[in-house]
Order: C-alpha cells, then sequence, then structure tokens
C-alpha cells in the first residue's frame, strides 16, 4: 500500500454570497469515524474537515482538528486566507504520520503529526 499521497486544490472561485466572509477548509478525514453533516437553517449546524477527532483541515490561517483551530499563517486583515487561483498542495505521509499543507508551493508551518493511522484517509474540501 502507499504511505505517501499528495493532491492540491486550485481556487478557481472565491467571493461571499452573504454578508459572512467565504470559508473554505481543505484536508484529509478518515473512515473510521469522520461523517460529514453539513446542513443549514435555523437552529442546524455543520460538519466540516477538522471539527471531529478524525479529520485535519487547513482555511487559509489555522488548522483545525477536534473543532479547534490553531494559527499557523498570518494574513492581512483587508485580505482573504485563500484567493482565486491560490494552490493549495495537502500532504499525507503515514510513515511518520504527518500531514502538511502548501500554499502556492510554499510550506506552511507547524503540521498534525502522531494520530492514528487506522482506517482508510481520503481528501476533504
Amino acid at each position: 500500500m502507499y504511505r505517501k499521497w499528495y493532491y492540491e486544490v486550485i481556487v478557481d472561485h472565491m467571493e461571499s454570497v452573504s454578508h459572512l466572509e467565504p470559508h473554505l477548509r481543505i484536508g484529509w478525514a478518515n473512515t473510521n469515524g469522520y461523517v460529514p453533516y453539513p446542513s443549514g437553517g435555523s437552529k442546524w449546524g455543520g460538519n466540516g474537515v477538522g471539527d471531529d477527532l478524525y479529520s485535519f483541515g487547513f482555511d487559509g490561517i489555522y488548522f483545525w482538528t477536534c473543532g479547534r483551530a490553531n494559527l499557523v499563517r498570518n494574513v492581512p486583515h483587508d485580505s482573504l486566507p485563500i484567493l482565486k487561483n491560490d494552490v493549495i498542495g495537502c500532504i499525507l505521509d503515514l510513515n511518520i504520520p504527518l500531514i502538511t499543507f502548501t500554499v502556492n508551493g510554499i510550506p506552511i508551518r507547524g503540521c498534525f503529526k502522531n494520530f492514528s493511522t487506522d482506517g482508510m484517509f481520503y481528501p476533504v474540501i
């Protein structure tokens, strides 16, 4: 079985459709527990990548897992963290184990490591 995986996301569209800034998380999830349930409306919530124990995400500023955000990148307040034509690289090395990210080829400081490798990992956006 392959122990190292990589994929890229090229952002081809990013705009606000409400009073809220757009929010995009990119990363990896595990079949042992990640169950997304995106929804909306009054009193409804959503589960995105990084909101549980079985997924690891990056939103351009923060790393997300277990519903917690950790600052890893500074972006000017008047700019979106991920822009049109940005290329987000997502690296998974199951030998260590380690998850890292890049933005336009530049490595993001920090990583996820020493997580369980039980189950199968797959890309999530």
